[in-house]
C-alpha cells in the first residue's frame, strides 16, 4: 500500500493541514530544545565523572606515598588524636624535647585530611570495608554491593546514583594489599594482593539549571525565535497555497471534464468502429459469397445474372458507406468545404422528388410537394449539400412509410428585423418514433431502434450527416414524431432571396432538373496509356477501354509510364490520354506527372486514385493532372470522362512535345 504526503494532503483540508504542520513544527522545536538540555546535562555528568576520577587518583597518590614510607608521625593533639584502631609497635614515640608523636597510617591520615578539608561542593572520599576495623569505614548500601562485586573479580564500579533528591557521581575501586600495607594489616590475616576494602568517591552532580542557567535561557530563547520564524513562513505559505489550491481545483475540474469527454469519445469511437465493421462486413459477405458462386461450376443464365446484380448492388452499398464515412469525417474534423453559389430551392426539392419517386411508386405512396408562396426564386447556398439533405429526408420518409403519403412542405418567412428563413418540412404517415428514439436519431449509426436496421436496412449515418450539414449551412433539422402516427422532419436555413426576387407561383418548368448527361455508348478512338500497378484494376480498365475501340497500353509504375510516353512520341505514335494512378511503386503518380510536365509533355493526364479526402483533388491538379477521378469509378462516368478528354485532344495537335 503506497502512502505519501501527496495522498494525505488530498484527504485533508488546508485548515487541517495548517494545524497539522503547526503541531509538527512545534514538536520539532520542542524536541530540539529538549535535545539541547539533555546534551547539556550529559556534558555536566561527563565533567562530574572526570572530577571523580581526578579526586580518586589524587587520593590514591597520597595513600601510596604514605604506605611506602611506613606512615607519618605527627604530634598528637585535639585535631589529630592517636588512631584508636591502630595497634602496632612504635605507635607513639617521644622526642628529645619531650613531645609525644603518634603514627598515622595512610587510611587514618587520608580520613583526617578529607574530614579537615571539608568541601562546599559536598564531595566525599573514604575507605570502606566489609570488615571494618573502624566504624567510619562501614559501607553504605551502594558501597556494600560494590564491595561484594569486587570479591567476584569486578575491577571497578562507576555510576550515577540518586540520593535524597540529589544525583551523585560515584566511583569505587578495590584497595589491594601491598607489602607496605602489611605493617598494619598483617595481624588481620591479610596478604599481598588481597582486597583490604575499597576507596569510594562521591560527588554531587548539579542540574543543568544549577550549572548553566544562562546558557539554557539563551538557547531556549533562540529556539523560540526559530519557532516564530517558522510559523510566519507557514502562514505565508498557507496563504499562497490557498490561492494555488483554488486554481488546482479549477484545473482538476477541467481535467475531470476533459477525461469524461475523452472517455466518452473513446466509447463513441469504439461503438463507431463496431458499427462500421458490421456495416462493411454485411455487404462484403454477399460480394465474396456470390463471387465464389461465380467461380464455381457454371450457373444458369438467370442465376448468373442474379449473382452479378447482387455483387453490384452490395458494392454500391459499400461505396455509399465509404462516402458517408468520409463525409462525416470531414464534418467532424471541420474540413468540410462548402461551394456556395446561387441555387434554386424549388429545383432542389424537385430533384429530390425525382430521385425518390420510383421507390414511392413501387410502394403505392403518394409523394407530393405542398408549397406556401411566396418563396425565394434563388438563394445563396451549397446546391449539392442542399440536395443531399433533401434526398436523405425524403428517402427516409418513403422507406419508413408502408401506406399513405409523403408530403414536402415549403415556406419562407421574413419580417421586420427578423432573419429570412426557408423551411422545408417532410411529413409522412409512417411508423413514427418515441422521444427516446428521437434522442438517438442523429448519432452516427444511431438507428431509432435496433430492429429498424434489421427490417428497413441502412447504416444510420445519413441523418447524422444531414444534421451537421444543416448546421454548416446555417440551419438545423428538427423532428416531431409519435409512434404509429408518422414523423415530420423540418429542415430550415437562413435564405435571403438573391436580388429580392420571389416566386408567387410554381415556375412554368417546375419539373425536376435534368441529370448530367451520361456517356452515349458510342465507340471511342485514340491511344491511351494506363499507368496502374494493380493487376485486377489493369485488367478491368484495359477491358473497358478495348471494348470501346481504344488502343491501350499498360505501365506498372510511374517510371515505366514516363519511358513509354517519350518512346511513343519518338515513334510518331503519341498517346492521346494518360490515365495515371497516383499511388505506385518506384515512382508514384505525383512524381511521374511532375516529371512529364517538367520535360515538356502537355497531353492530357487524368488522375485515378482511391484517395478521396479533402485536398486530394487539389493535390493531383497541383502536380499537373488535368482531371481527377476517385476510385471506385462507375463505368458510365469513367467512359464519359475518357471520351471528353479524347475529344479535347482530337481537336488539338496529336503531340505537344
Amino acid at each position: 500500500m503506497r502512502f505519501g504526503f501527496g495522498s494525505l494532503f488530498r484527504r485533508i483540508s488546508l485548515r487541517q493541514c495548517f494545524w497539522l504542520v503547526t503541531l509538527g513544527w512545534t514538536t520539532v522545536v520542542v524536541s530540539l530544545s529538549g535535545l539541547f538540555l539533555v546534551g547539556k546535562q550529559r556534558g555536566i555528568r561527563e565533567q562530574a565523572q572526570s572530577q571523580v576520577r581526578g579526586i580518586y587518583e589524587t587520593d590514591m597518590t597520597y595513600r601510596h606515598w604514605v604506605a611506602r614510607v611506613g606512615g607519618v608521625y605527627v604530634q598528637a593533639n585535639d585535631r589529630v588524636p592517636p588512631n584508636p584502631c591502630l595497634e602496632v609497635a612504635d605507635q607513639e614515640v617521644v622526642t628529645t624535647d619531650g613531645r609525644v608523636l603518634t603514627l598515622l597510617n595512610s587510611a587514618y591520615l587520608m580520613r583526617l585530611i578529607h574530614q579537615d578539608d571539608a568541601h562546599h561542593d559536598g564531595r566525599s572520599v573514604r575507605l570502606v570495608s566489609l570488615w571494618p576495623v573502624c566504624p567510619e569505614n562501614t559501607p553504605d548500601p551502594w558501597e556494600r554491593r560494590v564491595l561484594e562485586s569486587f570479591s567476584r573479580g569486578v575491577p571497578e564500579a562507576e555510576e550515577f546514583v540518586s540520593d535524597q533528591g540529589r544525583v551523585l557521581a560515584r566511583l569505587a575501586r578495590p584497595l589491594v594489599a601491598e607489602r607496605a600495607c602489611l605493617k598494619c594489616h598483617a595481624a588481620g590475616g591479610h596478604q599481598i594482593g588481597g582486597i583490604l576494602g575499597a576507596v569510594s568517591v562521591s560527588l554531587p552532580v548539579p542540574s543543568v539549571w544549577e550549572s548553566a542557567a544562562q546558557d539554557c535561557w539563551l538557547a531556549l530563547g533562540g529556539y523560540g525565535v526559530l519557532w516564530l520564524i517558522g510559523m510566519a513562513g507557514l502562514l505565508l505559505v498557507t496563504a499562497r497555497l490557498s490561492t494555488h489550491l483554488a486554481e488546482r481545483d479549477r484545473c482538476a475540474a477541467e481535467l475531470d471534464r476533459a477525461k469524461e469527454a475523452a472517455e466518452a469519445a473513446s466509447r463513441a469511437k469504439s461503438e463507431f468502429l463496431a458499427h462500421v465493421s458490421h456495416e462493411i462486413r454485411t455487404p462484403l459477405t454477399a460480394v465474396l459469397g456470390y463471387a465464389e458462386l461465380l467461380l464455381g461450376p457454371p450457373l444458369p443464365r438467370d442465376e448468373h445474372l442474379d449473382c452479378v446484380e447482387t455483387i453490384h448492388r452490395n458494392g454500391q452499398l459499400l461505396l455509399r458507406l465509404v462516402n458517408d464515412i468520409l463525409n462525416l469525417s470531414r464534418i467532424e474534423a471541420g474540413n468540410l468545404v462548402l461551394e456556395i453559389a446561387e441555387c434554386s430551392p424549388w429545383e432542389a426539392v424537385q430533384d429530390a422528388v425525382s430521385v425518390v419517386r420510383p421507390r414511392a411508386a413501387e410502394k403505392g405512396i403518394d409523394l407530393r410537394v405542398d408549397p406556401t408562396f411566396p418563396l425565394p426564386r434563388t438563394i445563396r447556398s451549397d446546391p449539392a449539400r442542399l440536395r443531399q439533405i433533401l434526398v436523405n429526408l425524403v428517402g427516409n420518409a418513403v422507406k419508413f412509410t408502408e401506406r399513405g403519403e409523403v408530403r414536402i412542405e415549403m415556406s419562407w418567412k421574413s419580417g421586420p428585423g427578423a432573419r429570412p428563413v426557408l423551411r422545408m418540412t417532410v411529413r409522412d404517415t409512417g411508423i413514427g418514433m418515441t422521444s427516446e428514439q428521437i434522442e438517438r436519431l442523429f448519432r452516427p449509426f444511431g438507428q431509432a431502434d435496433p430492429s429498424t436496421a434489421r427490417r428497413y436496412g441502412g447504416t444510420g449515418l445519413g441523418l447524422a450527416i444531414c444534421k451537421r450539414l444543416a448546421a454548416a449551412l446555417g440551419g438545423d433539422i428538427e423532428v416531431e414524431s409519435h409512434p404509429g402516427a408518422g414523423s415530420a422532419f423540418a429542415f430550415w436555413l437562413e435564405a435571403a432571396p438573391v436580388d429580392g426576387v420571389l416566386l408567387h407561383a410554381p415556375p412554368e418548368d417546375s419539373g425536376p432538373s435534368e441529370p448530367p448527361a451520361e456517356w452515349s455508348g458510342e465507340p471511342l478512338h485514340g491511344r491511351v496509356l494506363l499507368a496502374e500497378d494493380g493487376p485486377d484494376n489493369q485488367r478491368l480498365i484495359h477491358t473497358l477501354l478495348r471494348r470501346q475501340g481504344l488502343e491501350v497500353e499498360v505501365a506498372e509504375n510511374g517510371r515505366v509510364a514516363c519511358r513509354k510516353v517519350w518512346l511513343a512520341a519518338a515513334e510518331g505514335k503519341p498517346y492521346d490520354l494518360v490515365l495515371m494512378d497516383m499511388h505506385m511503386p518506384e515512382l508514384d503518380g505525383y512524381q511521374a506527372t511532375r516529371q512529364l510536365r517538367e520535360e515538356g509533355w502537355s497531353g492530357p493526364i487524368v488522375a485515378m486514385t482511391a484517395s478521396a479526402m479533402d485536398g486530394d483533388r487539389a493535390r493531383c491538379l497541383e502536380a499537373g493532372c488535368d482531371d481527377y477521378l476517385a476510385k471506385p469509378i462507375g463505368k458510365a462516368a469513367f467512359l464519359q470522362s475518357v471520351g471528353r478528354w479524347l475529344s479535347v485532344q482530337t481537336g488539338a495537335a496529336r503531340s505537344r512535345v
